[in-house]
Parts: structure tokens; C-alpha cells; sequence
């Protein structure tokens, strides 16, 4: 008896300990997300531990794929270039249902209290928005062109203050503050449009909201200019900013750089010129040009440090695209250049700014760097990775 007592405790506890271990929450907090663009599949970084720890099949064309997450960190929501939102549940690392939103979606985000995700659709154009936690449609916004039958496609979506969203409207030359209809505590929460903005140029493309919200910037196809929206107005207008020297002579830039390869540091905004081997330096204060900074390529990307010191730079083109230049943001001159690898696709630094992680697409390698001593510490195989997204992101805005 006494020995059945004892197999009866021991099969007890092994059952215990198998539900506790069921049960045990996957320590999210150094986990990063990356887009194996070219698999249909995401990786999954442990970066204290250096090691892949997950790969997650996914639904949609992860061309260009991007990521949110909800504040509680229940899901990751994904978008993808072929109108598909894709959920994953974080505790399983597995996909947890897809939504076909449009023909073609450029990009997404979360609205503050974590309830909505917004999609921007290029095809058929305009703005569908999904409830996070019943994964449905909550209703959509045409991107409406007045006396034109065709619809606007719709880009540069982000989150504001007090669950708000912006956007831009490519084909409209507008921008547009889009809000709840209800303050409903529970239930999805539909959106209406605040206000439309007319923007000062044509085509305006991409753009960004101020860190503490208050400045949604955009910028144009075939022109110089930037539109700048003050959100603390009664009655905000758009107003030009010029990223140029006005003495200049220069070709009008075809396309803006991405608005996320703006690198925001005390009181400058460093904008990567495509087609130039320079960077221009805007005021943050005033917005108005101050000078230019020669690179050793074709800039992409300018990300910077969480220190703010330093800005790091990726390249376009076969010679110069796995190079990235280092500029400290103080002497606006250059530091170091490195070599990483092949078409560096993306670079996000951790919050506190302790590592650096690259994305080598050509040579199918993610990169960890010590982003203090710029050592590198790894490279982990991955299938041409592109998009690095940490769960930081629930707690930013305009990501």
C-alpha cells in the first residue's frame, strides 16, 4: 500500500509540474520578431540567449510585411502587401487566423487603448478597421475622391493621441484625422473621419507622427516639400516645410524616403536623400533647413541611437548595401563605416540602446552588434530576413 501511495505522489507531481510548465508564459521581454520575407514564415530572436527559438508560418506575401502588437501582449498583427492581416498568439508562437482586409495593404497600426487595428489598403483604397479581440471587421473608410469614381490609395497610417489615426491620401492630396464614433468601454469601436487636411503638395507618400504626438509630417512624390500638421491647433493647416538648401539647384527627388528613415535627435531631424550620398538636417524646433551631410553612399535608412549620439546609416546599391555609417548627431560628421554582410534591409536598436540588430538579406543572416563598442556578437542563419520587430513597439507611438 505504501508503495502505491508513494507512485500515486510521484505521478501526482509530474502531472503538476507538466501543467505548470503548460501554463508558464514564454518570457516575451527579449524576444524579437523578423520577417523571413521570402518563406511565409517569421523568426523568433531570443536576444539574451542569441539563439532562434521559434519560426512561425504565416499566412499573405511577406514582401512587405509589417507589425504591431496589443499593450497587453496577447497578439502580434501583421499586414501584408496582399491585403492580408494575419494574428499571432503570443504564448503559442503559433498564427491565430487571418483576415483578407483588401487587394493590397501598405501598412497598419494600433490604436492607443489596443482595441483597433487600422489598415491602409492601396486596392481598392481606403482604411479597414479590425477589433484585436474579436478579430473582425469593424467597418471600413473609402478613401473617397470628390466627382471621381476611382478611390485614393492610402498610405502613411499612424497612431495618435486618444486612439486616433492619420493617414494620407495619395491620389486626394489630403490628410485625414480619423477618430471612434462611440466611446463604447466594451465592444468594437467603429471610426469616423474627424477632418480632412489639405496637404501642400500632390502625391503626398509616407510619413510620421512626432514622438509626444503633436506633428504629423508627410512627405510628396516629384517635390521638395514636406507637409506639416500641428494636431494642437483648433483648426490645424498644413504647412510647407523645405528639406533643401533653397540656394540650391537640384533635381526634384522622384520619391521621398520612407518616413521611418527619419532619425529624430534633440532638436534635428536627419533625412536620407535618395539618389545623394548626404543626409539634410531640419530644425525639430522651427522646421526650416539648416545644412547637408556627405555619406559614404546612397542612404536608406538613418536610425538612431536611444542615446541619440549617434545615427546609423544604411545604404542602397550593389557596392555600397551591406556598409553602415555611423554620424555622431554633435560634430554632424562621420565615425566609422562598417561592413555587415549583404542588402541590409532593416536596424533596430534594443530601448536602452545596449544591442543592434541587422537584417542581411543577401547573405540570409541576422546580425546581433554590441551597439556600444560596436562589436558583433552574432549571426544567426535565417531566410532573407527583412523586418526586425520587438514587442516594444505596444508601448510607442506612431509605430
Amino acid at each position: 500500500m505504501r508503495k502505491k501511495i508513494i507512485i500515486m505522489a510521484a505521478f501526482i507531481s509530474l502531472v503538476l509540474t507538466a501543467c505548470s510548465e503548460e501554463k508558464k508564459p514564454m518570457n516575451l521581454g527579449t524576444k524579437v520578431f523578423v520577417i523571413e520575407r521570402a518563406s511565409e514564415s517569421m523568426a523568433v530572436i531570443d536576444y539574451k540567449t542569441m539563439e532562434l527559438v521559434s519560426r512561425i508560418s504565416l499566412s499573405g506575401n511577406l514582401r512587405h510585411a509589417s507589425m504591431v502588437f496589443d499593450p497587453e501582449l496577447h497578439y502580434g498583427f501583421i499586414a501584408t502587401r496582399n491585403g492580408v492581416l494575419t494574428r499571432v498568439n503570443l504564448e503559442t508562437m503559433k498564427e491565430d487566423g487571418y483576415i483578407q482586409t483588401s487587394k493590397n495593404s501598405i501598412g497598419l497600426g494600433i490604436s492607443q487603448d489596443g482595441r483597433t487595428i487600422a489598415v491602409s489598403e492601396y486596392e481598392p483604397g481606403g482604411i479597414t478597421f479590425v477589433d484585436t479581440e474579436t478579430f473582425t471587421v469593424t467597418n471600413r473608410i473609402s478613401g473617397d475622391i470628390e466627382n471621381e469614381t476611382t478611390l485614393s490609395r492610402v498610405t502613411g497610417l499612424v497612431d495618435g493621441a486618444n486612439n486616433t489615426f492619420l493617414c494620407a491620401l495619395m491620389d486626394n492630396d489630403e490628410i485625414w484625422e480619423l477618430m471612434p464614433e462611440t466611446n463604447n468601454k466594451t465592444g468594437p469601436v467603429p471610426y469616423k473621419i474627424k477632418r480632412k487636411i489639405k496637404a501642400v503638395a500632390s502625391f503626398p507618400f509616407d510619413a510620421l507622427i512626432s514622438p509626444e504626438g503633436r506633428y504629423y509630417v508627410t512627405g510628396h512624390f516629384k517635390s521638395e516639400k514636406i507637409s506639416l500638421v500641428d494636431l494642437w491647433e483648433n483648426n490645424p493647416a498644413a504647412k510647407p516645410v523645405h528639406f533643401k538648401d533653397a540656394k540650391e539647384v537640384d533635381r526634384i527627388p522622384v520619391k521621398m524616403p520612407h518616413m521611418e528613415a527619419w532619425a529624430v535627435a534633440g532638436n534635428k531631424i536627419f533625412i536620407p536623400l535618395p539618389g545623394k550620398k548626404r543626409l539634410a538636417v531640419i530644425s525639430s524646433i522651427d522646421y526650416k533647413f539648416q545644412k547637408y551631410i556627405e555619406l559614404a553612399g546612397d542612404p536608406v535608412y538613418a536610425v538612431v541611437h536611444p542615446n541619440q549620439k549617434e545615427i546609423w546609416i544604411s545604404f542602397s546599391g550593389e557596392k555600397d548595401d551591406g556598409k553602415v555609417e555611423i554620424i555622431d548627431t554633435i560634430t554632424e560628421k562621420s565615425i566609422e563605416v562598417i561592413n555587415f554582410g549583404k542588402k541590409i534591409f532593416h536596424m533596430v536598436f534594443t530601448p536602452r540602446g545596449d544591442k543592434a540588430f541587422i537584417s542581411s538579406n543577401m547573405t540570409n543572416e541576422f546580425i546581433i552588434v554590441n551597439a556600444l563598442t560596436r562589436e558583433e556578437l552574432k549571426r544567426i542563419p535565417l531566410k532573407s530576413p527583412s523586418g526586425i520587430f520587438g514587442i516594444w513597439r505596444a508601448f510607442q507611438t506612431g509605430l
